[in-house]
């Protein structure tokens, strides 16, 4: 048995039946309306100049809807745009984008163009993946082998890292494919040419409670990205993320913005901050 990672705890927030169009961002990561929010940060380390600590970076991140080419290439499809997602990404002030494989074919291949351009421009990348339930008829090159999938993002990890992480979309709907053995077999996979290479499952409260209980089950998820659903009262968001957290003695500080799901972000937007550090609570970072 191998030893546990800590958890990094992403919380997204969304409403319940949205698509992966639907996203957006508390104490992370995901929207898919071009917000850069704040978020607890990835496996970089920043130090503290006056403490001499160590404190998770912030990543400021965008995920999902990206442009495409106004018209298809000789393949048929129309590509993801990447001149011109890179920029928007920089524009925003991200330093993080998580790449969605899903909706075309040529998704794969379009990554390995975009992290051409996204490196360069200082831009992380974590290739998020969506389960069998949600695979789509055609999914390649590696359509149900996640082992393969995990394989080849290592290769291209290899070459380019700043590819961070393997992002599982609703890894608490497929747990039968997802197990724990399944999941280091993937890990093992990728570790063998990128052995920093991260992975996050998305799953949510209280399933993942559950989910991840055990040793085993959570063995090689280095994280949890967790959607907050209810966004009309989100009163109980601290205490979900907290009962998370709790699963973890090693997760340390966190970090929660919150903004509604449902409106377009911008630069220089604003959304509700609050941070839970080990000494307590403060209003601007731990550290």
């Amino acid at each position: 048995m191998r030893s546990y990672t800590p958890f990094l705890l992403l919380a997204a927030c969304t409403a319940p039946g949205d698509s992966h169009d639907k996203y957006g961002s508390t104490d992370s990561v995901l929207t898919a309306d071009s917000a850069a929010d704040t978020a607890a940060g990835d496996s970089a380390r920043d130090s503290t100049a006056d403490s001499g600590t160590t404190r998770p970076r912030p990543v400021l991140a965008d995920y999902d809807s990206e442009p495409r080419e106004s018209t298809p290439r000789s393949d048929g499809y129309t590509h993801v745009d990447s001149p011109t997602l890179v920029p928007r990404l920089t524009d925003l002030g991200a330093n993080t984008y998580a790449f969605l494989i899903y909706h075309s074919p040529t998704d794969w291949d379009d990554l390995a163009e975009y992290v051409q351009l996204a490196e360069p421009a200082g831009l992380n990348t974590w290739v998020y993946l969506v389960p069998p339930a949600e695979r789509p008829a055609s999914y390649p090159p590696y359509e149900g082998d996640y082992v393969a999938w995990a394989q080849a993002i290592g290769e291209l990890a290899a070459s380019h890292p700043s590819i961070h992480a393997i992002a599982m979309d609703d890894f608490d709907g497929d747990l039968a494919t997802f197990t724990g053995s399944y999941v280091c077999e993937m890990m093992d996979a990728a570790h063998a040419a990128a052995p920093d290479l991260k992975f996050y499952a998305v799953d949510y409260h209280p399933y993942v409670l559950s989910d991840l209980a055990s040793a085993e089950s959570h063995a090689c998820v280095d994280g949890v990205i967790f959607p907050y659903r209810d966004l009309d009262d989100n009163s109980a968001m601290r205490s979900e993320i907290d009962d998370i957290a709790a699963m973890e003695d090693d997760l340390g500080d966190t970090y929660t913005i919150t903004y509604p799901w449902n409106l377009p972000s911008s630069a220089g937007d604003r959304g509700l901050y609050t941070s839970t550090c080990a000494a307590g609570t403060m209003s601007f970072g731990c550290g």
